[in-house]
C-alpha cells in the first residue's frame, strides 16, 4: 500500500508553488496524495477534516498558526487515526509559545519569519524557498518554483512568470490543475495564455473601477487609500494600484466578506502586523491583513459602493485610535 500524504496551503501564488514542489517529490517517489487549501476563514473547519484522514502523512505549507484555536487538542484529535503532521511551514511572525508548541508535536517546523521571544531574525524566505531547500534541492523544476514564488511573495516583479501565474490564479482557474502543470514543470501553456488573455480584459476593467471609487482618508501625516477590492483581483496588486495612483502611504483593501489587506509604500515605516492585528489578523511589517467584523456595522457583506463607504468608516476610526497611540 503507497505512503498517503495530504497537502494544506492557500490559494496563493507561493502556497501553490510550495505544494507544486512537493507534489513532484510525492510524484516521483509514487506516494498517493491529496491538496486541500486552507486559509484564516476556514483552518478551523479544515483541522477538523484532518481528522477524517487514516495514516495519512500531513503537510502544512504557508500557513501560521497564530489564530489557530485550541491547536494542540486539534493536532492530538487528528493523530488519533494514525494521522502526523509532519511538516509545518510559514514566512509569517510567529509568537514563542506557539512555535515552540508546533516544535513539540510536529517532526519537522520551518519559520523563516521572526520568532517573537526568541533571538532569531527574520530571513527573506518564503514558503517555496523553505521546501524546495529542503527536499528537492537538486531538482531543476523545484528550484525554478521557488525563484517565481520568491519573486512575488516578496514583490520584486523581476520574474515576468510570477506575475502571469498570480493573474491566473486571481482569475479563478482551476488552482489543482495548475499544480499538477507546475509538478511536471510546466510553468506556461498556450492554453493559459488564452485563459489569461481572456481575464486581463476583466482585470482592466476591475482596476480602473478600483481607481474611481479609491477613498483617501489623511491621518496626521499618513494618507491611506482605502480600495473596494474584487474577486478577480488579487489585493497587493489592488493596493499597489492605489499606492501608485493615489501616492498614499498604505492601501487598505477591504473584499466583500469584510476582509482588509494592508500594504505599505516603500517609505513607510508603520508596522501593518500591528494594525491588522486591531482587525483580528496579522502578517508581516509590509504587507498584513485582518477582517472587519460585519456584525459591528450591521452589514452581511460588504456587496454595494454605500457599503463599502460605511466599511471605510468604522475602519477608518480603528486606524485613527492606532495611529493616534503610536
Amino acid at each position: 500500500m503507497p505512503t498517503k500524504c495530504a497537502v494544506f496551503c492557500p490559494e496563493s501564488l507561493d502556497g501553490i508553488a510550495a505544494a507544486s514542489v512537493l507534489i513532484r517529490m510525492f510524484k516521483l517517489r509514487r506516494y498517493s496524495y491529496k491538496v486541500d487549501f486552507i486559509s484564516y476563514d476556514n483552518a478551523n473547519e479544515k483541522f477538523n477534516e484532518m481528522t477524517n484522514l487514516t495514516a495519512t502523512m500531513i503537510f502544512v505549507l504557508d500557513f501560521s498558526p497564530e489564530e489557530l484555536i485550541d491547536i494542540e487538542k486539534k493536532i492530538k484529535a487528528l493523530e488519533k487515526n494514525n494521522n502526523k503532521i509532519v511538516y509545518w511551514n510559514s514566512h509569517h511572525p510567529i509568537s514563542k509559545d506557539k512555535y515552540e508548541l508546533l516544535r513539540r508535536m510536529v517532526k519537522i517546523v520551518e519559520f523563516s519569519g521572526e520568532i517573537k521571544g526568541l533571538k532569531k531574525p527574520s530571513e527573506k524566505l518564503c514558503a517555496t524557498d523553505l521546501v524546495a531547500n529542503r527536499f528537492m534541492k537538486a531538482d531543476f523544476v523545484s528550484q525554478t518554483l521557488k525563484t517565481i514564488a520568491h519573486d512575488k511573495e516578496f514583490w520584486l516583479r523581476q520574474d515576468e512568470r510570477s506575475k502571469k501565474l498570480a493573474d491566473i490564479i486571481a482569475s479563478g482557474y482551476d488552482v489543482k490543475k495548475l499544480i499538477d502543470s507546475l509538478s511536471r514543470g510546466v510553468y506556461w501553456s498556450d492554453s493559459l495564455e488564452k485563459f489569461r488573455d481572456e481575464y486581463l480584459i476583466k482585470k482592466a476593467e476591475k482596476l480602473k473601477k478600483v481607481e474611481q471609487t479609491a477613498i483617501v482618508k489623511r491621518f496626521g501625516s499618513i494618507r491611506i487609500g482605502f480600495a473596494y477590492g474584487s474577486s478577480i483581483l488579487s489585493s497587493s496588486e489592488a493596493a499597489q494600484l492605489v499606492i501608485d495612483s493615489k501616492a498614499v502611504m498604505i492601501a487598505a483593501v477591504i473584499g466583500r466578506d469584510g476582509k482588509i489587506s494592508f500594504r505599505r509604500s516603500e517609505d513607510c515605516v508603520v508596522d501593518l502586523e500591528q494594525l491588522a492585528k486591531k482587525f483580528g489578523g496579522g502578517g508581516n511589517q509590509y504587507a498584513a491583513a485582518g477582517k472587519i467584523n460585519l456584525n459591528h456595522i450591521y452589514l452581511k457583506s460588504i456587496n454595494s459602493q454605500k457599503n463599502f463607504e460605511k466599511s471605510v468608516f468604522y475602519a477608518a476610526n480603528k486606524i485613527e485610535n492606532f495611529l493616534a497611540n503610536l
